[in-house]
């Protein structure tokens, strides 16, 4: 943790509020919520791997029933994987020179938070369809390397092939990524760069000027995209659902799970 802070301070240290440091926030924006994914699934999938046997046991004794077991176990993950991005926020935030204010840096916390929360659905639900570290981490991998992808940083959504595009709708880091981006930018203003030198796509080769927030939405091409509260409102229903899917695939994809039936004397 302490040391991504450190590197994060140092790459994106108090950038000007001008229009030539908006990729580079654009950039931050996506970086910390990939970052987060990785650290958050990773840890995850380690869960149910690692107390098989127990489990298995436990099961088979009808010592306990699954859903409590399950409930139980994600639970006791959660407040640590909130300390951590609030740590993070607390550092990062300023030190960087986001969207001041109380508000935007409690919205970028959330936004966070439930990046961090998402992810550790997804970890666990991997964990419990598969049962095994190696064959989590390639799947893991696959999904945020995809997920990233579609996220509409790297590739414009407009240059993805037709029948591949509705597919970013998938993306949990679309949404993180589009909310951050929103809540940075939204109210305020850049200043444009001085004459003669080049100006960005932001402020149409310096033809809009200065530059504001549905600027910045229009050359990042998100000004279709949902709000902030539209966006956390489907981080919240992904978070909902994974984790229902771990549960069902830890009760019918491990059959072996299921505890055994006494038998009457």
């Amino acid at each position: 943790l302490f040391a991504i802070i450190v590197i994060a301070c140092l790459f994106w240290f108090r950038m000007a509020q001008t229009e030539t440091t908006l990729n580079d926030r654009l950039g931050g924006l996506f970086f910390f919520p990939v970052f987060w994914a990785f650290s958050s699934m990773f840890s995850a999938m380690y869960a149910f791997p690692a107390e098989k046997a127990v489990l298995n046991k436990d099961r088979a004794s009808g010592a306990y029933r699954l859903s409590a077991y399950y409930v139980a176990k994600t639970l006791v993950e959660t407040p640590a994987d909130c300390i951590y991005p609030t740590i993070f926020s607390l550092i990062v935030y300023w030190v960087v020179g986001f969207n001041p204010g109380g508000g935007p840096f409690i919205v970028f916390l959330i936004i966070l938070t439930a990046v961090v929360l998402t992810s550790q659905s997804f970890g666990l639900a991997i964990s419990a369809a598969l049962l095994d570290v190696r064959r989590a981490q390639v799947l893991a991998s696959c999904l945020i390397l995809s997920s990233m992808l579609m996220a509409g940083y790297y590739i414009n959504n407009e240059n993805i092939p037709g029948f591949v595009r509705p597919l970013r709708y998938l993306s949990y880091l679309k949404y993180s990524y589009e909310a951050l981006v929103r809540n940075e930018v939204l109210g305020q203003v850049y200043p444009c760069v001085a004459d003669g030198l080049a100006h960005t796509v932001y402020s149409q080769n310096g033809i809009k000027c200065p530059v504001r927030g549905p600027d910045v939405l229009v050359g990042a091409k998100l000004d279709h995209s949902l709000s902030v509260i539209g966006n956390l409102g489907i981080l919240l229903v992904w978070n909902v659902l994974v984790r229902l899917f771990g549960y069902l695939a830890l009760t019918y994809l491990n059959i072996n799970h299921k505890p055994r039936k006494n038998l009457k004397n």
